[in-house]
């Protein structure tokens, strides 16, 4: 194939393309100057993924003269050319739509740890986006003042009054929330481990409380052969190993779950101080609720040929009693709706 030959085959392919790149609609741009410019042309097929795509073979640039072009273009009709699309001049929904809209105002109170966020009445209506924010912000603020009494509280409030203020802005909403979401990750890292260990700490205190006072309960009768009136110790033993266990499940149950404290755990852990104590009491009641349904067979659970609570009235039974406590504190997310079924179940049969 003659040199013109290949030179016309390119630019009849580059021509009949629906979709042309930025470089081949200029080198058929550059076909058209008078004179022909031939070191464009030259460029263009030095980078042979310019045209490699169509199926051709890759053309030595070097060996292709003027008159070759010439040559080529003599053959071909005409050259399909897509003019580049001019700027469209801004119009007045284009300007309205990138208009920058101050939806609210921030002040910054230090001496009172306040952000005080004043909404504007802007023309169009506030976008929900807009409130959340604000909404948040507020989450932030508080969670702040309950974590950090000090100077590094101050610290965070300057920066989270910086953000509110990007934030009041249509343009900026999004570059507010992501600074907040960075901010929010900061006092995790800071407070999150120290919380939950925290909270970790003050609820195996209440529960290890709750085995020692089960154990000396256990043993003052065995130590000074002393009977609890009333009390069967057949179903007295039990019980107190149904309660061990429940708390030993309590401990581990929210050292399971809680390996990653999400923000809004921090105030929530950080505020209700009395809610390990009152957790715990909450679940072992609950615990020697079900161990009472167990002992008198209003409820009997088998797992196959292995075990049945029955045998709880067995006072020798202490690790199966201890094993049961430890699965009801494991799962203190579900025991109380479990009971409140039961029970509703038996007073719908009344």
């Amino acid at each position: 194939m003659e040199k013109s030959d290949q030179i016309k085959t390119l630019i009849e392919q580059i021509s009949n393309l629906k979709k042309k790149s930025v470089l081949q609609n200029k080198f058929l741009n550059d076909l058209k100057s008078e004179p022909i410019d031939i070191a464009p042309l030259q460029s263009f097929l030095e980078k042979e993924e310019n045209y490699t795509d169509l199926g051709l073979k890759k053309i030595n640039s070097k060996k292709i003269q003027l008159d070759d072009w010439k040559t080529a273009l003599n053959k071909i009709k005409s050259i399909d050319i897509k003019p580049p699309k001019k700027p469209t001049p801004p119009n007045s929904e284009s300007t309205d739509s990138s208009k920058n809209i101050k939806y609210f105002d921030v002040e910054y109170v230090e001496d009172k740890r306040d952000i005080k966020i004043y909404l504007k009445k802007p023309k169009d209506p506030v976008p929900n986006d807009i409130f959340k924010f604000i909404t948040d912000v507020e989450k932030v603020q508080s969670t702040i003042n309950e974590l950090y009494k000090g100077k590094e509280g101050l610290t965070f409030l300057r920066s989270l009054s910086g953000i509110a203020r990007v934030g009041g802005t249509s343009t900026f909403i999004e570059l507010a929330n992501m600074h907040l979401n960075q901010l929010k990750d900061e006092i995790i890292l800071r407070k999150g481990i120290t919380i939950k260990f925290s909270y970790l700490k003050e609820l195996g205190i209440y529960a290890l409380s709750a085995i020692v006072i089960c154990f000396i309960i256990f043993l003052i009768p065995v130590l000074f052969e002393i009977k609890y009136p009333v009390i069967d110790p057949i179903y007295l033993n039990n019980g107190l190993f149904i309660i061990i266990g429940a708390s030993i499940g309590t401990w581990l149950t929210f050292a399971i779950q809680k390996k990653q404290i999400s923000f809004e755990d921090l105030r929530t852990l950080s505020e209700n101080k009395k809610s390990p104590l009152i957790l715990l009491i909450i679940l072992l009641l609950i615990a020697f609720c079900f161990y009472l349904m167990f002992i008198t067979n209003f409820l009997n659970i088998k797992v196959g040929d292995v075990f049945s609570t029955e045998e709880l009235i067995n006072k020798e039974n202490k690790n199966l009693a201890l094993l049961i406590g430890i699965f009801f504190g494991l799962s203190e997310n579900t025991l109380g709706l479990k009971l409140t079924s039961r029970v509703a179940s038996f007073i719908s049969k009344i």
